[in-house]
């Protein structure tokens, strides 16, 4: 299955090189992440990160500034990083990132760096690759 993550529509990010995040709960079972479809336009965005934690600073579908505050309130992780037109990520057969409830993943935090002013009607995001089918291999995200 799918699961859609965008910078809801009611949020203006109308400076320019601004940060905005937005969170998703996860309140099921514990699935595995296969892969990531990215939503951007490098004449728009700069990069997308895709963290995980357990206590995302903002409410699950809301939007706030990211760039001067913290994302999560405990520890997050990056389960995904997208710049420059990068094409999807999918996983290897059999790999996945746990996610969800058990997982230490509770909750997705979205991460869009705009280089302008948001442009209207603009759906930056991502869209998360979900198996609910347990995975030989656990997969992983290598930052620097």
């Amino acid at each position: 299955s799918d699961l859609q993550i965008v910078i809801p529509s009611s949020h203006k990010a109308d400076k320019p090189d601004s940060y905005v995040c937005t969170s998703v709960e996860l309140t099921g079972p514990a699935v595995q992440l296969v892969g990531v479809e990215p939503h951007g336009d490098q004449n728009v965005v700069h990069h997308i990160l895709v963290y995980g934690c357990q206590n995302p600073i903002g409410p699950p579908g809301t939007a706030w500034d990211c760039l001067h505050h913290a994302i999560c309130q405990d520890g997050p992780s990056i389960l995904y990083g997208w710049g420059r037109n990068a094409p999807p990520l999918a996983y290897p057969e059999g790999v996945g990132m746990a996610i969800g409830t058990g997982s230490g993943v509770r909750s997705i935090v979205l991460q869009v760096h705009y280089l302008n002013p948001r442009p209207l009607g603009d759906s930056s995001g991502v869209t998360l690759k979900i198996t609910h089918a347990p995975s030989a291999w656990a997969g992983g995200v290598m930052s620097f």
